[in-house]
């Protein structure tokens, strides 16, 4: 590729098949879900807590039950949704009544359609970003059976296909309304109860977006840091979505605060990590603004800059993502 690569490409790339990434840690993170499921599950904590992981379709998603209640954190793609709910929902043993969305992407809220009874929680400024993407939804819509196939074969698959008519009806009535969040915050940290579990959300400022939610469960030691964590992967900066790499690189020394050695954090994309994996995509964001400063200083034009490589990005996947991360960083720099 040419070094550029857009959002829509992006979303596309990360919703390709069998793009497997090294674990970054040795710690184990429960079951893989058996050869019936079509997205592979961690079993986080037995009957209460499970995620996707690696580099199935679309964002980790993060399901948590509780004495009959569900809650799911990201809904991937609207081909996916089908088979996404069924499993879940075959894990919690319940409907997912709650939904939340760690920012508006659309490998994160696509599958918001196929969640229609639920609660559906996402930042204040997440809703008129998810409003203003409908083209991509509905691209989406019309890749839906391509999408929901290429996760296998069987007949949750065929079930699923079965749906999408009423997932594209739903999408023609509603709109916008189809995706976007029906409780928005704009007060942090906010609180939600699933049963007995509390689960907190909090947004601390312009990151990878301008509409970031972290969400942690303090009695399960688990934290969904969407895409303010790319574990093993260079991170994706989408400008026009407000990101901030100095408020990114703040937000997860924040994120820090209230993880351990033992806090099972779910990245938004890639395996599951822990506490060093947010230390790792930290380090990241850091040395990217030294050496950029660096090459600011020095007057390199931003494609010279964006043309360069260091140590700190070896051995990372999506080598295309590189130079947009550079690039992002050249602008911020520079304003």
């Amino acid at each position: 590729m040419d070094g550029t690569i857009d959002r829509r490409t992006f979303l596309g790339v990360l919703g390709a098949a069998g793009l497997a990434l090294p674990l970054a840690s040795a710690r184990a993170w429960g079951s893989i879900a058996d050869s019936t499921n079509h997205f592979a599950w961690n079993t986080l904590v037995e009957g209460r807590a499970w995620s996707t992981g690696g580099m199935s379709s679309g964002g980790n998603c993060l399901v948590l039950a509780s004495e009959g209640e569900a809650l799911l954190v990201d809904s991937k793609f609207v081909g996916t949704s089908p088979v996404l709910r069924a499993e879940a929902e075959a894990r919690a043993g319940c409907m997912i009544s709650m939904l939340v969305n760690t920012h508006h992407h659309g490998d994160h809220t696509g599958g918001n359609v196929g969640f229609s009874e639920a609660v559906i929680v996402s930042h204040a400024a997440a809703s008129h970003r998810v409003a203003k993407q409908m083209q991509a939804y509905v691209q989406q819509a019309e890749n839906a059976e391509q999408t929901l196939r290429a996760l296998g074969t069987g007949d949750a698959i065929e079930k699923g296909a079965a749906q999408i008519g009423e997932l594209r009806a739903r999408m023609a009535e509603r709109n916008a309304a189809a995706f976007t969040a029906t409780r928005t915050l704009d007060r942090y940290p906010s609180v939600m109860k699933v049963g007995s579990l509390r689960v907190e959300l909090r947004h601390f400022g312009p990151g990878h977006t301008d509409n970031d939610v972290v969400v942690s469960v303090p009695e399960l030691n688990i934290v969904h840091t969407g895409d303010l964590v790319f574990n093993g992967l260079h991170p994706f900066c989408d400008q026009s979505g407000g990101v901030s790499i100095r408020g990114w690189i703040a937000a997860l020394l924040q994120v820090a605060e209230f993880c351990d050695a033992r806090t099972m954090v779910v990245p938004g994309h890639g395996a599951m990590t822990d506490l060093a994996g947010v230390v790792r995509q930290r380090e990241y964001l850091e040395q990217l603004i030294e050496h950029v400063s660096e090459e600011i200083d020095r007057g390199a034009s931003r494609d010279e800059v964006m043309a360069k490589s260091w140590p700190f990005m070896n051995g990372l996947e999506f080598e295309q993502i590189r130079p947009r991360a550079i690039g992002a960083a050249f602008d911020e720099l520079s304003l």
